[in-house]
């Protein structure tokens, strides 16, 4: 196997000694680094390639955290692929409405959460028609590109469902509409607690339980309709 070496001077080779304790050592820490930084091979053609205009390609690229992309590697290798060509498959068989997605990956030992915080560059080649197909699905979000195909890799590595800007507004009104039930309710048991201390009858006031009652009621049914519609979103393609 081919050696590679490096001068460093003494501040970096301290950071990158540092760096690599997390990674199992500094050759495994160029390793990785060298894989996120040099292009990977060109996916393998697909039985309709030539519909997709395999001439012409496109490079993406999306930010992911170290973790992640350490689980897209280890998913790519049991898939027997790059992490661009596993990068590529994922995002065609969203964008095709496929249930089929390479299997999510587990972390891969503690260097995934010691790391979490970095974000480590991932591409991808896909062809003409298969970019504008994926640019058409991210504005139809209210997305960058990069970012629909962040939050669909975070989905298929198990993390769980990734909102889009729109998503987010809804769930923050949901969130202030159920603050709001919050505060009115301590309202009304502060007062029926000040009523108690005075002797004087505790008259809670029904109507502003039923309201409250409707109103979480309400925002419960909502989050859970914004919620199965992202994961139906990012599963099923529909």
């Amino acid at each position: 196997m081919p050696v590679i070496t490096a001068r460093l001077d003494a501040d970096l080779s301290a950071r990158f000694e540092t760096a690599a304790a997390a990674y199992g050592g500094k050759s495994a820490l160029l390793r990785v680094l060298l894989q996120n930084v040099l292009p990977d091979q060109a996916a393998p053609p697909r039985s309709n390639e030539a519909e997709r205009g395999a001439g012409k390609w496109i490079s993406l690229k999306t930010s992911l955290s170290a973790a992640d992309a350490l689980r897209v590697q280890a998913a790519a290798r049991r898939e027997g692929l790059t992490a661009s060509q596993w990068l590529r498959a994922t995002a065609l068989d969203r964008l095709e409405g496929s249930t089929s997605a390479p299997a999510a990956a587990g972390p891969e030992g503690e260097a995934a959460d010691v790391m979490s915080a970095r974000l480590v560059h991932v591409g991808t080649r896909l062809a003409s028609k298969e970019a504008a197909a994926l640019g058409t699905a991210a504005r139809a979000r209210g997305m960058r590109p990069s970012a629909w195909l962040r939050s669909l890799t975070a989905v298929r590595l198990g993390k769980g469902a990734q909102y889009s800007g729109q998503e987010q507004v809804a769930l923050g009104r949901l969130a202030a509409e159920v603050s709001r039930v919050g505060v009115n309710l301590n309202q009304a048991v502060r007062l029926a607690h000040e009523a108690r201390k005075m002797g004087k009858p505790i008259a809670l006031d029904v109507a502003v339980i039923e309201a409250a009652k409707a109103a979480v009621t309400t925002a419960c049914a909502t989050f859970l309709e914004v919620a199965k519609g992202n994961i139906r979103y990012w599963e099923d393609g529909h």
